[in-house]
């Protein structure tokens, strides 16, 4: 508190203050006191308050803009997810056998070709051996063979090929 009456005391002589004749500094009542020293205690509050609440709000900020990055990222993948699940729902439509599904979606990435129901379409037109034979009457049309689960050596050398085909555009291998 000495402190303080004397910090005053020097501030008041500094700018222009009075003091008594012996040079010595104003006194001040108990209730003057008080008064200056809680005006001091309020503003240093305020200050130190308005200075938390900018803190606050610029991590507050921060946070919410990494969240909504997060959160774009997240919506742009389920969107690509289900675009591709669109295209393998074409894909079946158009009876594509399930092993030549990613072929076709991989030849139009490649052509540089956006992937569309009519890309797909003309690509799965241009190759006729990635269709599922019909069978009319438990008869397979002629000039289609019927797909069966084994693996021939016709299906792991397609499968070679299509492999090496996906190591070039940068695709994994399936």
């Amino acid at each position: 508190m000495e402190d303080l009456k004397k910090t005053e005391a020097n501030q008041d002589v500094e700018n222009g203050g009075t003091t008594n004749e012996e040079n010595q500094p104003k006194t001040y009542t108990q209730e003057e006191f008080d008064k200056a020293l809680k005006e001091k205690l309020d503003e240093a509050r305020r200050n130190g308050f308005a200075e938390g609440q900018r803190k606050a709000s610029k991590n507050v900020n921060e946070g919410l803009k990494n969240e909504n990055q997060e959160l774009a990222q997240r919506l742009a993948t389920l969107e690509s997810e289900i675009l591709m699940q669109k295209h393998f729902a074409k894909l079946s439509a158009l009876n594509v056998k399930e092993n030549n599904k990613q072929d076709v979606l991989d030849l139009l990435r490649g052509r540089g070709l956006e992937i569309n129901e009519e890309n797909i379409s003309k690509i799965v037109e241009a190759h006729p051996e990635w269709i599922i034979p019909k069978e009319k009457n438990g008869v397979v049309e002629m000039g289609q063979t019927k797909t069966t689960t084994d693996k021939s050596a016709d299906d792991l050398k397609q499968q070679k090929i299509r492999n090496d085909f996906r190591k070039k555009l940068g695709l994994k291998e399936l």
